[in-house]
């Protein structure tokens, strides 16, 4: 499945490949937070943990960002979007 069409589709294909390679990324905290949408649309297999990754999240973007909370925020209306438009990409077909 192509995701780069989608909104946030970006982040979520760099967070698989970081995801599958074991790294603790920005991206890779977004594929775990969205993995239960991921699993439904057969993006991502059903073996993961997802076990406060908000808060590494949070905690990755302390060390990046002037204001984590702002930045932690669009990241998380950017997967809002992603995962709405994965649904509806996943009721089309």
């Amino acid at each position: 499945m192509d995701l780069q069409y989608l909104p946030g589709g970006n982040f979520i294909e760099q967070g698989l490949e970081d995801y599958r390679d074991g790294k603790v990324t920005v991206e890779s905290c977004l594929v775990k937070i969205a993995s239960p949408q991921l699993v439904r649309a057969g993006v991502l297999p059903s073996s993961h943990q997802a076990i406060d990754t908000e808060l590494v999240l949070y905690r990755l973007l302390q060390k990046t960002e002037s204001n984590p909370y702002s930045a932690y925020l669009s990241l998380i209306r950017n997967l809002c979007s992603f995962e709405q438009s994965l649904r509806f990409q996943n009721t089309e077909n």
